[in-house]
C-alpha cells in the first residue's frame, strides 16, 4: 500500500505543481492503468492543483482511481478551486440545496443502516435529573417511576442563516444530520477521496456542498470564504467542528477546530448543535437494536466570547447531550463490547478496525493526524518522550525506563493516531 509522509498538523500551504511522482506513475502502471489515463490524471491535477497538496489527496490509501474518479474530477473538480466568486457554481449550489435536500430528508431514512430516533430534550433532562437523584442516594439503577416532563416544543430558528454543527463518530452521521435540518443548507465536505471516487460524492454534489481539502491550509481558508458567500445567498451551513471521526474512547468529543468560531464571528450568526449517539458506530447489528439517537438544541450565540472560551463552551454543550444519551442508552455497552475479548483495549480495536474498513476510501496517514490539538494542551508523552530517548546510564536508568514505558503505553492507547 502506498503512503506519503505528512507534516505534523496537516496545515501546509500548497506548492503542488500537479505532477505525479515517478513512484506514483510506476504504481499505477503496475496495477494496469494505461498511459492515456495516467496522462488524463496529470492533466486534471494541473487544472485543479491550487486546491491540492498531492495526488493522494484525491484517492487516499489506494492510488488506483475509483469508478467515479474521472467523471467526478472532470465535472466537479472546480469545487477544489480556491476562488469564492464563482457565482454560477454557488447559484447552482443554492438551487440544488432547495430542490434536492428535501428529497434526501424525506427518503434518507431508507438509506440509513440504523433507525433514527429524534429525542425530546426535556425527556433527556428529566432522565438525567432522576438518575442524579438516585445516585445521590446510592442507587445506581433507574427505577420504574414515569419521568415527569413537558413535551419539548422544539427549537426556534433565527431568521438569518445559521451554522448547524454535528458530532462525528460513525459513517451515517452526515445523512442523519441532513435529516435533522429543516431548511436549505450547504455542507462542508472534507472527505476528498470519498467525494471523487464514490457514489457518495455525487450525492454530496447534488445536494450542494462546499468541498475543502483538509490537508491544505489554502483550501481551508478558501472554504471559509465560500461559506460566507453561501450565507450571503441565504443558505445555512453544516459543519463538523471535530473535523474527523472521534476514535478516542475516553473523549465524548474531540477538540473543535477554530474555523466554526471564526466563521460564526465573521458572519455574526448563531450555531445550532446536532448531537448523535449510537451504541455501535460500526452499525453491524440490526437497525432496531442499534438506533441513532439524535437531539437538536437551541441556536447559540458564541460570537460574544473569545475563541478559546467559545470553543470550550460549545464543545461542552454538545458533550453534555452526548453524555446524557450515552447514560440512557449505553448502560450495557462495556459488557457487550467485551464479549469474546480479554480486555477493553482489544475489543475497542476491533470496533475501530471495523469502522475504518467501512469507508471505501481512507487516507490513513492523514486521518491519524488531523484531529485538532490545542496549543494549550500538553500530553504526558510529549513531556516524557525526551527522557525516554536519552542514553540510559547508571544514574538515570530508572527514570529513563519509567519514561519509556509511559510513552509506549500512551501511544498504544492513542487510538486517534493509530487508526
Amino acid at each position: 500500500m502506498y503512503y506519503i509522509k505528512l507534516r505534523e498538523g496537516n496545515n501546509c500551504m500548497s506548492n503542488f505543481d500537479g505532477s505525479l511522482t515517478n513512484e506514483q506513475i510506476n504504481y499505477l502502471r503496475s496495477h494496469g492503468l494505461s498511459d492515456k489515463k495516467i496522462n488524463k490524471i496529470e492533466s486534471l491535477l494541473k487544472k485543479h492543483k491550487e486546491g491540492l497538496t498531492d495526488y493522494v489527496d484525491l484517492v487516499g490509501d489506494d492510488l488506483m482511481p475509483g469508478p467515479f474518479f474521472f467523471n467526478n474530477l472532470e465535472h466537479y473538480g472546480y469545487l477544489l478551486d480556491l476562488g469564492a466568486d464563482k457565482a454560477s457554481s454557488l447559484e447552482h449550489m443554492k438551487l440544488r440545496a432547495k430542490v434536492v435536500i428535501p428529497v434526501i430528508q424525506k427518503l434518507g431514512k431508507y438509506f440509513l443502516k440504523s433507525d433514527q430516533i429524534f429525542e425530546d430534550r426535556n425527556e433527556l433532562l428529566a432522565f438525567a435529573k432522576r438518575k442524579t437523584e438516585l445516585e445521590n442516594k446510592g442507587i445506581y439503577t433507574m427505577d420504574e417511576t414515569p419521568l415527569e416532563y413537558e413535551k419539548d416544543p422544539g427549537i426556534e430558528l433565527p431568521k438569518e442563516p445559521a451554522i448547524w454543527t454535528m458530532n462525528h463518530r460513525f459513517k451515517d452521521d452526515v445523512l442523519a444530520s441532513v435529516r435533522s435540518v429543516s431548511r436549505p443548507f450547504s455542507l462542508f465536505a472534507g472527505s476528498v477521496p470519498q467525494f471523487f471516487n464514490t457514489f457518495d460524492g455525487l450525492i454530496a454534489y447534488y445536494f450542494g456542498c462546499i468541498l475543502l481539502n483538509r490537508k491544505s491550509k489554502d483550501s481551508k481558508l478558501a472554504g471559509q470564504e465560500k461559506g460566507k458567500k453561501a450565507m450571503e445567498m441565504g443558505l445555512d451551513l453544516m459543519i463538523s467542528p471535530e473535523g474527523v471521526w472521534n476514535k478516542t474512547p475516553d473523549k465524548l468529543l474531540e477538540y473543535f477546530w477554530p474555523g466554526v468560531y471564526r466563521l460564526a464571528k465573521e458572519t455574526n450568526c448563531k450555531v445550532i448543535p446536532i448531537v448523535h449517539y449510537i451504541y455501535d458506530p460500526t452499525q453491524r447489528i440490526s437497525k432496531k437494536e442499534n438506533p441513532i439517537h439524535t437531539v437538536i438544541d437551541d441556536p447559540i450565540d458564541i460570537t460574544k466570547m473569545e475563541e478559546k472560551e467559545a470553543l470550550e463552551y460549545y464543545r461542552n454543550v454538545l458533550a453534555t447531550w452526548y453524555y446524557i444519551m450515552m447514560e440512557k442508552y449505553g448502560n450495557s455497552t462495556r459488557e457487550k463490547l467485551l464479549d469474546g475479548h480479554d480486555n477493553i483495549g482489544e475489543a475497542y480495536e476491533e470496533v475501530l478496525n471495523a469502522l475504518v474498513s467501512s469507508v471505501e476510501r481512507y487516507d490513513s496517514p492523514f486521518e491519524r493526524n488531523c484531529a485538532y490539538r490545542p496549543k494549550w494542551i500538553t500530553n504526558p508523552e510529549d513531556v516524557f518522550e525526551p527522557i525516554a530517548n536519552i542514553e540510559p546510564t547508571k544514574e538515570n536508568a530508572l527514570h529513563q525506563q519509567y519514561a519509556k514505558k509511559l510513552v509506549l503505553t500512551r501511544k498504544k492507547e492513542d487510538y486517534q493516531r493509530r487508526f
